[in-house]
């Protein structure tokens, strides 16, 4: 039978539930302000690493000792600003992505994206094909636009666009599916322009990339979170700056693994060449304390002298 649903509680009692638990907060008036702005059940995943595993299954467990509100609103702080910074380190290489595959496929055909002949076989093949899945995507994405280009698109080509067009519109998710859609020569065309890379290397750093990115754009917690897209990583002898991400394996779910991924590709666009030291800066504002850590995220000890960072 279903739990029943946890009551609504006021502000103060949502304090004083906190501090039954063990959290320690020194002004309840700025408890109340936290929690009218960032909201009970969101600081509730913040906090979660300052917990203790609850000792009888089902209940809440109890706080570390010494953990703080102060810690809890910190780490949603430096949430927020990592998110931004990896939304803007994914801008910068989107839009590379994206101008590189209308350059490579809009020599052949102005509508390469809709053309199956032009794609790779397993792409096209079936009923419905991916392909056809994802056309079913874009022609959405078109109809639902108020873009200016598509208007002008609709009144003077009857709807239809080049491929350097409609790429416009197309999500970092549209992108990533596309990229593996096409030929292996255009794939591995692309994934070189960004260091050499393998093409099905570079199609699982935008599987990663897609899903980090759908959790900042969405404002969820990201810093902590395990990315189900585990990108793959070059051979040691053509990226040994990242070898260091798998050791140990798990660390390659991590957001550490995303920021390492998006590190290497940004010096590869040769596109803001500060976003590392504004990484670095940034985990400075993490708190310092030995409840909790960014090796919960994947950082390794000393990370910032790695070969990778510097």
């Amino acid at each position: 039978m279903p739990a029943t649903l946890k009551p609504h509680l006021s502000y103060p009692e949502q304090i004083a539930l906190l501090k039954s638990r063990g959290l320690a907060i020194s002004d309840d008036n700025a408890a109340t302000h936290a929690l009218s702005h960032y909201g009970y059940y969101r600081l509730a995943g913040y906090s979660f690493p300052l917990r203790d595993v609850a000792s009888v299954p089902g209940t809440a467990a109890s706080f570390k000792a010494g953990a703080t509100l102060d810690m809890v609103c910190q780490v949603a702080e430096f949430d927020k600003a990592l998110r931004l910074l990896v939304l803007n380190g994914i801008e910068t290489v989107e839009i590379a992505t994206r101008t590189a595959i209308a350059h490579r496929l809009g020599r052949v055909d102005q509508e390469a994206h809709l053309k199956p002949k032009l794609l790779d076989g397993k792409f096209c093949n079936g009923n419905p094909s991916k392909h056809q899945e994802w056309i079913g995507k874009y022609n959405k994405v078109v109809a639902d636009s108020k873009e200016e280009f598509v208007v002008h698109h609709r009144r003077a080509y009857g709807g239809s666009m080049p491929i350097w067009v409609g790429i416009e519109l197309w999500s970092f998710g549209m992108l990533s599916r596309f990229y593996e859609g096409m030929e292996r020569r255009d794939r591995a065309y692309v994934a070189n322009l960004f260091g050499m890379l393998d093409s099905e290397v570079f199609g699982s750093w935008l599987r990663n990339l897609s899903f980090a990115r759908n959790v900042a754009a969405h404002h969820s917690r990201l810093w902590n979170r395990t990315n189900p897209e585990v990108p793959r990583l070059p051979d040691s002898t053509r990226a040994p700056k990242l070898v260091h991400v798998a050791l140990p394996e798990s660390r390659k779910a991590k957001t550490y693994a995303t920021l390492a991924i998006l590190r290497t590709l940004l010096q590869c666009c040769q596109s803001d060449r500060a976003w590392h030291t504004k990484l670095k800066s940034l985990s400075h504002t993490f708190p310092t304390t030995p409840l909790i850590g960014l090796s919960a995220a994947g950082f390794p000890p000393d990370w910032e002298t790695l070969p990778l960072w510097v």
